[in-house]
């Protein structure tokens, strides 16, 4: 039996996150601009990729609402560069190439270590400081969580 790709069934993709809702006892709800991100997302990773997205938004977040913040980075990246994307196409034939990508103030690099360190220690205590769960909601090897916390100079 060969089932189709997540990406040419957009229409299941609430139910399916209403189950993993439901499967992890989670309370939370999916705000109307978060259902609309993940909709119009192609999930390559399947309803696999869906169901770790579920799993980590539960997790990071204390509040009954997960919104677009709240989304896993791959999505909050194609909805950052899909209006740049049109735009430059749209711009592109009447004035030339544009480049899409500006390089970033020197404190960007600042801003990112931060949210990096508070999502690690969000995860952490989500998972009541056991690394390894840590590691899994995040998306990351434990090696990569334990570089991380050396270089932040977290003791958890």
């Amino acid at each position: 039996m060969r089932l189709p790709p997540l990406r040419d069934r957009r229409a299941d993709i609430p139910e399916l996150i209403d189950h993993f809702l439901y499967r992890h006892g989670s309370k939370h709800q999916v705000a109307p601009d978060a259902l609309a991100a993940m909709i119009d997302y192609d999930w390559p990773g399947n309803v696999r990729e869906l169901q770790n997205a579920i799993e980590r938004m539960v997790a990071l977040n204390t509040g009954p609402w997960l919104h677009v913040g709240d989304l896993p980075s791959a999505l909050q990246n194609q909805r950052a560069f899909e209006p740049t994307l049109a735009s430059a196409a749209a711009a592109g034939a009447e004035r030339g190439p544009i480049p899409l990508m500006h390089a970033p103030p020197r404190q960007a690099g600042l801003f990112l270590a931060t949210v990096e360190k508070e999502t690690i220690l969000k995860a952490l205590e989500a998972t009541h400081g056991d690394r390894a769960k840590a590691a899994h909601v995040l998306g990351i090897g434990r090696t990569t969580l334990y570089r991380k916390l050396k270089e932040y100079k977290i003791d958890n």
